[in-house]
């Protein structure tokens, strides 16, 4: 049988020079089916999840950071907030993430990968960017009544964020 991450894999690599390349510290998240992952911690709240998914998505890398996990559900509410969050700023696409084990709010960016290794600047500033608008527009879902939890730098949040990151 094929083996389905191998292309991942390479891409993670040059992703993790890259980030070494730019001062950067990352740990390496667990495989799962459909990608491979690190995560950049900046603060016990701050955190970036960095994806490549397998089956001919390798050639681009999810950027992903959680605003927060397990809202109430109401999902006109929630979407509501999210449009125009992502009307306001496109440049940040804050969405609902809905599936069994919670309702988590994230933003997110997918970049070619030859551009971030080609802009190790642009780079950078992606992966520091998104964990601060998380802050920035958290509390905008907690006044509205959504409740939530923060993620949080500890490994379950990693992960989980690492797998909503490619789903």
């Amino acid at each position: 049988m094929e083996d389905l991450l191998a292309a991942a894999r390479v891409t993670l690599e040059r992703i993790k020079t890259l980030t070494t390349q730019v001062g950067l510290t990352y740990v390496e998240l667990p495989e799962f089916l459909a990608g491979v992952g690190i995560a950049i911690g900046f603060a016990s709240t701050q955190f970036t999840v960095l994806s490549v998914m397998g089956g001919g998505n390798e050639n681009q890398i999810n950027v992903t950071a959680g605003i927060l996990r397990d809202i109430r559900q109401d999902r006109a509410k929630v979407l509501d907030l999210c449009n125009g969050m992502v009307r306001d700023n496109p440049a940040y696409p804050i969405y609902l993430h809905d599936a069994e084990i919670g309702w988590d709010i994230l933003v997110s960016n997918i970049f070619p990968v030859a551009l971030l290794v080609n802009n190790p600047d642009f780079f950078a500033n992606s992966v520091k960017a998104l964990p601060m608008m998380a802050d920035t527009v958290r509390s905008e879902f907690t006044e509205a009544g959504l409740g939530g939890q923060v993620f949080t730098w500890d490994a379950d949040d990693r992960q989980r964020l690492f797998i909503e990151s490619m789903m």
